[in-house]
């Protein structure tokens, strides 16, 4: 019985990581796309990775949002910086 529940637990713990393994990678390629169209290039490895993990965050914010009850849906768009960091941007113009 015990063999049969680590089983089972070990197979759902699979189950849960191929679901996360292919949302991220989704969201990789979604991330390609959005800098495609919004023609965003940055200077190195590590600011594109800080950019993809807002983008990533952005998404998810984005798919709670509209799964819930609202009169509107949000979308992504060109914004590649956190609220406080555009805020801040958009202020000293």
């Amino acid at each position: 019985m015990a063999a049969a529940a680590a089983q089972l637990l070990s197979l759902a713990a699979y189950a849960y990581m191929s679901v996360i393994s292919h949302r991220e990678t989704e969201t990789r390629r979604m991330f390609v796309e959005w800098k495609a169209k919004y023609a965003k290039a940055y200077a190195s490895i590590a600011e594109e990775e800080c950019r993809y993990a807002v983008f990533r965050e952005t998404r998810r914010a984005v798919d709670q949002h509209n799964a819930g009850f609202h009169s509107y849906r949000v979308g992504l768009n060109a914004v590649d910086q956190h609220n406080a960091g555009f805020h801040s941007s958009m202020l000293a113009m």
